[in-house]
């Protein structure tokens, strides 16, 4: 372990340096748990989205605009060898709260479910202890519809004013405003001790340079940016307690919840691939006066650790713990007990059907399991560019049993439905993450392919829809082609073919790829949909009424397959039958204000202007400034007014049509 300048881990005259007096010190200094509720520290937990802690200046990034992070370095402890459980958000967050790795929590990829009612929280425990519990989230991927709200008094994942992004799974609201309501709810009058989480989604794709803020400085470098502009997010942070008084009286931990590939290894984003470009991330505790300041912790480290650590350092009552290590000891230069770690990604598997990867790590060693293993010597090869499966397969099968022994000593959870909306679940369908294949990993005798074999399909596809954004349509969509016709099986990305030919009009050709969609994935409520509004555009609405009500039958909770009905029969002229669809599809979504706008349209069509009135109505006391139910409302008025001879009159040009759900 490394120390700080004069080489004596400093942290206050009551502690010792090493090992068990540490953590004796810290218990007698800080031990709130024991016997009455003395008040305890604040706790500010913030969590760093897709930020690789070789991108900050504290760890070694020339480059890098990071000073508040590097402050609570130089203040605190900085982890240099911390691991995240799995590349992807929700399951790296879900670990980060409850101490368990993915197979125990049970949530292994974003969006799919939510975390199960008896994995205990680390919020839960703060808010036991009498803290108030406050979280502030940045992305809809932590929405608290998955279940990490537990424990907090607010959760606040309102992401009015969210940024435009082309996957609404990863809609987010930038730093500033997740900040902004922070300070709002730390200004708050309470004086019990605090437990905030702050969740800082900015580093993640899509990257913007902030120009408003750096000029030029970062204009080839955006990635950076994202970081530099969450680390003045921080200062906002820091200043307010500085203001407050309280920097002393709270303990700051920032943690990563997984980093980015921006290339390296083939993969330039996260949630495929076990190397440390994605698995490695910044660690830091912060307490001035009270962590010893400048301390470098060289010791492997998971972020499993952080639930027990935050309850240690605050000295609230666990009664079992969560089973993993404290990292209190290093805070004073003591010694960490030797540990191996787990990661996983099933991404690989349930969006593509390709082998998932499972990885331990130790202080000198990481071995990946998937169809191709690897095994690479990271005291010597940080850069993991050698692979020594084939040279040292003894140690490469020793990690592979020590591997199988953690799985079989992990008490594995199923999650919790995630109740999502219908919108919800057309996205992650879109994305692969629901609907398609219910197993977390393939059957044991299988083999699937590897994820390194097959990266570079994936990076053409998100090339190809880089250029349909860029307006470079027909580029895009021959390249579409040419990734779905390098591997026929692959479903997923016949659908973003079909979608792309869609957009462009290319409608008999759409419903050719969406048709060959259905034969791999029959059930795809979605695919039917589209293969539906590809048939009606194609002139023949009676095969795409038959894929409507195919898709209707398979989501009986779900109002898109009956609002395509409505839509269809309106324009072929059935306003009955679309009275009859419009209604059902509102019964199954009676929130929805464009249904109702749909309804009101179809009723407008058949003379009833009075009963159009009424929707119009409804629609303006839950949205004051709707345009178009405004004016709509005093044309059905003035209609009704008329006398009965002048018989029903047309729905005002341009409107006439739905919205179409696809």
């Amino acid at each position: 372990m490394n120390v700080n300048g004069d080489g004596v881990p400093r942290l206050g005259s009551g502690w010792m340096r090493r090992g068990l007096g540490a953590v004796l010190a810290f218990v007698l200094m800080f031990g709130a748990g024991c016997g009455g509720k003395a008040p305890g520290p604040n706790v500010l937990l913030i969590t760093l989205d897709t930020t690789r802690a070789d991108r900050l200046g504290c760890y070694g990034y020339e480059a890098a605009d990071t000073p508040a992070l590097d402050r609570l370095a130089a203040e605190g402890v900085l982890f240099e060898r911390a691991y995240t459980t799995a590349p992807i958000t929700l399951p790296a967050h879900a670990s980060i709260l409850t101490g368990r790795y993915p197979p125990e929590h049970g949530l292994r990829i974003n969006g799919a479910a939510s975390l199960p009612p008896e994995i205990p929280s680390i919020a839960e425990t703060f808010a036991a202890e009498g803290y108030r519990t406050g979280a502030f989230i940045g992305a809809f991927v932590l929405d608290s519809k998955f279940g990490l709200d537990r424990g907090f008094e607010i959760y606040d994942d309102d992401l009015t004013g969210a940024e435009e992004v082309e996957q609404d799974l990863h809609r987010y609201r930038n730093g500033r405003l997740v900040v902004d309501s922070a300070l709002s709810w730390l200004r708050g009058e309470d004086d019990r001790p605090f437990f905030c989480w702050v969740h800082l989604f900015d580093p993640h794709a899509p990257y913007h340079a902030h120009r408003d803020l750096f000029r030029e400085r970062f204009a080839d470098r955006p990635y950076d940016a994202e970081i530099a502009f969450a680390d003045r997010q921080i200062q906002r942070l820091l200043d307010r307690l500085d203001a407050s008084g309280e920097r002393e009286r709270t303990v700051i931990m920032v943690v990563g919840d997984h980093g980015e590939g921006l290339g390296d290894h083939g993969e330039s984003r996260h949630g495929y691939q076990l190397y440390d470009t994605t698995l490695r991330v910044p660690l830091i505790v912060s307490w001035p006066g009270r962590v010893s300041p400048g301390l470098r912790v060289d010791d492997v480290v998971s972020v499993v650790s952080v639930p027990d650590t935050l309850a240690d350092v605050a000295g609230v009552r666990v009664d079992a713990g969560f089973g993993r290590v404290s990292l209190v000891p290093a805070f004073g230069g003591g010694a960490l007990a030797e540990e191996v770690f787990y990661a996983e990604t099933d991404g690989p598997f349930l969006e593509h059907g390709w082998c998932p990867q499972r990885a331990v790590v130790t202080r000198d060693w990481k071995y990946i399991r998937s169809t191709r293993p690897e095994l690479y010597r990271l005291s010597e090869d940080p850069m993991e560019t050698a692979n020594l499966v084939d040279e040292l397969p003894e140690r490469a099968q020793d990690l592979d049993d020590r591997l199988y022994e953690m799985e079989g000593r992990m008490r594995v959870s199923g999650a919790a439905t995630a109740h999502l909306s219908d919108e919800e679940r057309k996205v992650l369908e879109s994305l692969g993450y629901a609907g398609r294949r219910a197993e977390t990993s393939p059957a044991p005798e299988s083999v699937l392919p590897d994820i390194k074999d097959k990266l570079w399909l994936i990076n053409q596809n998100a090339e190809a829809r880089e250029l349909i954004q860029a307006g470079r349509e027909d580029e895009g969509v021959a390249l579409l082609r040419a990734t779905a016709d390098a591997d026929p099986g692959h479903s997923m990305f016949r659908w973003e073919l079909g979608r792309g030919l869609y957009a462009l009009k290319r409608y008999r050709e759409a419903a050719e790829v969406f048709e060959g969609f259905l034969a791999m994935e029959p059930e795809s409520t979605s695919a039917l949909n589209q293969l539906g509004l590809s048939y009606y555009r194609m002139g023949d609405p009676d095969r795409a009424e038959a894929q409507y009500r195919r898709a209707a039958e398979l989501e009986p909770d779900s109002h898109r397959a009956l609002s395509n009905l409505a839509v269809l029969y309106l324009e072929t002229d059935r306003l009955e039958a679309a009275e009859e669809a419009a209604e059902a599809a509102l019964g199954r979504s009676p929130d929805s204000l464009d249904l109702r706008q749909n309804l009101a349209i179809i009723l407008e069509r058949q003379g009833r202007d009075a009963d159009a009135a009424e929707l119009w109505r409804q629609i303006l006391i839950r949205e004051p400034f709707h345009e178009t139910a405004s004016r709509r409302l005093q044309q059905a008025l003035e209609r009704s007014e008329r006398s009965s001879e002048d018989g029903p009159a047309a729905a005002v040009g341009g409107e006439t049509d739905p919205t179409a759900e696809n």
